[in-house]
């Protein structure tokens, strides 16, 4: 089966809508002490995983910055979800990856600011 066209901008749309608010989600779990330091899930580096103390103060920091930007993609993600010409649908669901891959970035050099104070 090949996903094509609108297929494939709608399954990128779904991705965008289940991926920033799962970001969050595992952001606000690491700052809160809900998750534990792990190599596997959240911001990662060698500074965060170093203590459970920077673990918890990196995301706590990143966390108001991610808040915007997931919120920012998933927006971005429904407007282009319920965008019916298929060239501003693209657009405007390249802007949301980019928006969450973006924040994620800035939001770990954050992370590692706060880890390293």
């Amino acid at each position: 089966m090949e996903i094509t066209g609108d297929g494939a901008l709608t399954l990128t749309a779904a991705f965008l809508l289940v991926g920033a608010p799962g970001l969050l989600l595992v952001v606000w779990a690491a700052a809160s002490g809900r998750l534990r330091r792990t190599s596997w899930i959240g911001l990662r580096s060698d500074l965060l995983l170093a203590s459970d103390t920077a673990w918890r103060a990196g995301h706590a920091a990143a966390l108001p910055f991610i808040a915007i930007t997931c919120g920012a993609a998933t927006l971005l993600a429904l407007t282009g979800l319920l965008t019916p010409w298929t060239v501003a649908r693209a657009t405007i669901l390249f802007l949301a990856a980019a928006a969450l891959f973006g924040g994620a970035v800035r939001a770990q050099v954050i992370a590692d600011q706060a880890a390293d104070d």
